[in-house]
């Protein structure tokens, strides 16, 4: 398929998986975009079942607290109910688009049970053939819905592209013009060179502000390599977090999570550092430290930084330069008035 125009949708869903296919069928009139057929992918490999409490003597809070009880403190137990609570009207679900699962001679699933379940829950398709056969239910209710629109064989870096290639002209990043990166992996180096301060990265709540800080280094939280604690260290000591690096994050109060955010935004050495609603979640005190930190760590460390806020005073605090945007036509003006610190 060639596309030599802009589509527009209320939403786009990237990749052709499961979570993918049943997302997009969730929605009215959306792009799902995937990187070679849909249906192709790893999910169809899948072997193991799906852990749903539908059994005559379980329930999903009994689902629940199996899963927390052998999760290592690693499960947030609200997600975990959501999960649970939802499992067995997502079997129905996929039973009505077609999805063949395993059933006994009564007519009713046949449940296994595996690893630290205490009930009989998990259920199959096809044996061993789970993911294949929840794929091809996927896949058919996919193709009948003509709001579904598909692009396959396309990746994300290709929306990316284009997505910044404007009508006219070109956009330059550090001396590059964006048409210019031609693979993924020129791409991934540009993307490296912005580190983005934001409250959607996701903290790791019941490891370590150690662990958290290591995450963009290195997987392997349980056993840091003496150079990943190093820079781990390093990165503390900058943040005035070396005396809380074996506290959980959960145990943190908001400036010192961002703290940990902000470590995770300058970890590989950024040029621009780009922080959204950095104050959001601070009082009036924590603002005036945070503000001033951000300035003096972007200055030590020469790079540029780029604030996003609705405070002017944090932005004054923060920033040499402040613009407004205007509502109205989505410019950006000057702010006016001298540069003013918090008093």
């Amino acid at each position: 398929m060639i596309v030599d125009d802009f589509i527009q949708a209320p939403a786009v869903v990237v990749g052709g998986g499961i979570a993918g296919l049943a997302t997009a069928l969730s929605l009215e009139d959306c792009v799902l975009v995937s990187n070679g057929s849909i249906g192709e992918g790893s999910s169809r490999l899948a072997q193991g079942g799906i852990a749903a409490a539908i059994g005559r003597d379980d329930t999903p809070a009994l689902h629940a607290a199996d899963t927390i009880r052998v999760g290592a403190q690693l499960c947030d137990p609200d997600i975990v109910a959501v999960v649970t609570d939802a499992a067995a009207s997502r079997i129905t679900w996929l039973r009505d688009l077609g999805t063949a699962f395993d059933l006994g001679a009564d007519g009713t699933p046949l449940l296994g049970r595996e690893a630290g379940h205490s009930r009989h829950r998990i259920i199959h398709a096809g044996g061993d053939r789970t993911g294949a056969a929840v794929m091809r239910a996927l896949r058919a209710a996919t193709v009948q819905r003509p709001d579904i629109r598909r692009l396959e064989g396309f990746e994300l870096v290709d929306l990316i592209t284009a997505a910044i290639v404007p009508d006219a002209g070109d956009v330059v990043v550090f001396g590059q013009g964006t048409r210019d990166i031609a693979d993924r992996d020129a791409w991934l180096a540009t993307l490296d060179r912005f580190g983005m301060l934001t409250e959607r990265a996701v903290l790791l709540e019941q490891l370590s502000v150690r662990q958290n800080l290591a995450l963009p280094f290195s997987l392997a939280l349980d056993d840091l390599s003496s150079n990943v604690r190093d820079r781990v260290a390093s990165l503390a000591a900058e943040l005035g977090l070396a005396e809380r690096l074996d506290e959980p994050v959960s145990a943190l109060p908001a400036l010192l999570r961002l703290r940990v955010r902000l470590g995770r935004a300058l970890a590989l050495d950024p040029r621009v550092l780009l922080a959204e609603h950095p104050n959001a979640t601070l009082d009036d005190r924590e603002q005036a430290e945070f503000a001033r930190d951000l300035s003096r760590i972007a200055r030590a460390r020469g790079a540029a930084c780029l604030v996003l806020t609705a405070n002017r005073r944090f932005a004054q605090a923060a920033a040499d330069d402040v613009f407004e945007l205007q509502p109205g036509t989505g410019v950006l003006k000057p702010s006016s008035g001298w540069r003013r610190w918090f008093s």
